[in-house]
C-alpha cells in the first residue's frame, strides 16, 4: 500500500513537472527545438514554430532535415551537430529569407545526456535578432554620417593651410620675381606644401578604402625586426635607443603582413616624433590569456598575442587620449593626423584591439592585442 502511494505521489510530481515544462516552453520568447540522434524532432515550442513557420506538435517525429528544407543554413547547422556533437556549444547566426522580410536568427545548442554520458538529444535555442541588427545598422549609418562630417571639416582645415601658402606665393610672384632669394623660397615652399596635400590625400584614401586582406600565419618576430631595421638610421640620427624583447613561447597569429607592418611603422614613427631630443623605445611581444582592457567578455581559449610599443616621449594628456584614434587628431606640427586612425583600423580588421596608456612627461605605451591562432611558438 505504501509503495502504491509512493508511486502515485511520484506520478503526480512527474505530471506537475511536465505541465510546468510545457508552460515554461510556451511562454519563452526564444525558440527551442530538440532532436534525437537520428535527427527526428522531439520538442518544439510555440516561439520556434512561429520563427520556422512550422505547425508545432504535428511535426514531432519527423526528420528535421525535411522540416527545414526551406532554411538550408539552419538545416546544415543541425546536421553538422548530429555528425559532430562536440560542436554543440558553437554559436551560429543565420539569415532566413522570407517573402515579406528577411529574418536573422542566432542559434545556440547543447547536448542532453543520460547519467553514463550517452548523448540523447541535441537542444537548440533560437533567438530572433532581426530588430537588433536593424538598430545596429541605423547606429552605424549615424556614426558614418558623423564621421563623414568630421572628415570633411578636418580635410578642409588641413588643405586650407598649404593652399593658403601656395596662393600667397603665386600672388607675390609677379611683384617679387626679380627679388633676390624669392624664387629659391618659392621652389622650397610650394613643392613642400603640395607634398603635404598629396600625403593627406594618400592617407585619406588609405583610411577609407577596404583592402583585400591576405591572412596567413606570420612570424611576428621577423616582422618587428624588419620594421625596426627600416628606422635604424632615423633612430640613430635622433639619438633614440631601441630595445626589443620576444617571449620565447609566443603564440602564432594570422595576419596580413603588409597591413600589420604599416600599423607597426605608424607606431614607431609616432614614438620617434614624440622624442625630438632623443630617448628610448621598447618593443615587446608575448602571449597572454587575459582579455584586452574594456573587452571583459572577449576571453578566447587560445588567448592573445600582445605587441607593446613604449617610449620616453612627451606623453599625451588624459583629454587627448579620448580622441587619439580619431582622424586628423595630432599634437604635432608635421603629419596629417591620420596615422593612428589607420593603425586602429588595421588592428580592428585583424579582430584585435589597441590600448594606449600615457601621461604628459612620462611617455606613451601602445599595446596591440591580436587573436592567438594556437598555443606554441610563433
Amino acid at each position: 500500500m505504501a509503495q502504491r502511494e509512493q508511486l502515485e505521489h511520484q506520478l503526480v510530481e512527474i505530471m506537475h513537472l511536465q505541465r510546468y515544462t510545457e508552460k515554461l516552453l510556451a511562454t519563452m520568447k526564444d525558440g527551442l527545438i530538440s532532436m534525437d540522434m537520428e535527427g527526428r524532432l522531439v520538442t518544439i515550442n510555440p516561439a520556434a514554430s512561429e520563427m520556422l513557420r512550422l505547425s508545432g506538435d504535428a511535426q514531432k517525429g519527423r526528420y528535421v532535415k525535411e522540416l527545414l528544407e526551406g532554411i538550408p543554413p539552419l538545416k546544415n547547422y543541425l546536421e553538422e551537430l548530429l555528425s559532430s556533437p562536440v560542436r554543440a556549444r558553437m554559436q551560429e547566426q543565420f539569415f532566413v529569407e522570407r517573402e515579406e522580410e528577411s529574418q536573422i536568427l542566432l542559434a545556440n545548442s547543447s547536448l542532453l545526456m543520460d547519467p553514463v554520458g550517452t548523448t540523447l538529444e541535441v537542444i537548440t535555442n533560437l533567438h530572433d535578432i532581426t530588430e537588433l541588427k536593424k538598430l545596429e545598422l541605423r547606429m552605424r549609418q549615424t556614426e558614418r554620417l558623423a564621421a563623414l562630417g568630421t572628415l570633411a571639416a578636418g580635410m578642409a582645415h588641413e588643405i586650407r593651410n598649404p593652399l593658403s601658402a601656395i596662393k600667397t606665393f603665386v600672388q607675390l610672384l609677379p611683384r617679387k620675381l626679380e627679388k633676390p632669394g624669392f624664387l629659391d623660397k618659392f621652389h622650397r615652399t610650394v613643392p613642400r606644401e603640395l607634398d603635404r596635400i598629396n600625403r593627406l590625400i594618400e592617407d585619406l584614401l588609405e583610411l577609407s578604402r577596404s583592402p583585400k586582406y591576405h591572412f596567413r600565419t606570420v612570424d611576428i618576430r621577423r616582422m618587428i625586426e624588419d620594421t625596426v631595421e627600416l628606422f635604424e638610421e632615423e633612430l640613430r640620427s635622433w639619438r633614440i635607443t631601441h630595445h626589443i624583447r620576444f617571449d620565447p613561447n609566443m603564440p602564432a597569429v594570422r595576419a596580413d603582413v603588409d597591413q600589420l607592418t604599416k600599423a607597426f611603422q605608424n607606431l614607431i614613427r609616432n614614438a620617434v616624433q614624440a622624442m625630438p631630443e632623443g630617448g628610448e623605445i621598447w618593443i615587446e611581444a608575448s602571449g597572454v590569456k587575459t582579455c584586452p582592457p574594456g573587452e571583459e567578455g572577449s576571453n578566447r581559449q587560445n588567448g592573445w598575442m600582445t605587441i607593446v610599443f613604449k617610449d620616453t616621449g612627451y606623453g599625451i594628456s588624459g583629454e587627448n587620449l579620448k580622441t587619439i584614434f580619431n582622424p586628423f587628431f595630432t599634437t604635432k606640427d608635421t603629419g596629417t593626423g591620420l596615422g593612428l586612425a589607420i593603425t586602429h583600423k588595421v588592428i580592428v580588421e585583424h579582430g584585435g584591439h589597441i590600448d594606449v596608456k600615457s601621461r604628459p612627461g612620462e611617455g606613451s605605451c601602445f599595446t596591440i592585442y591580436l587573436p592567438a591562432e594556437c598555443d606554441g611558438s610563433s
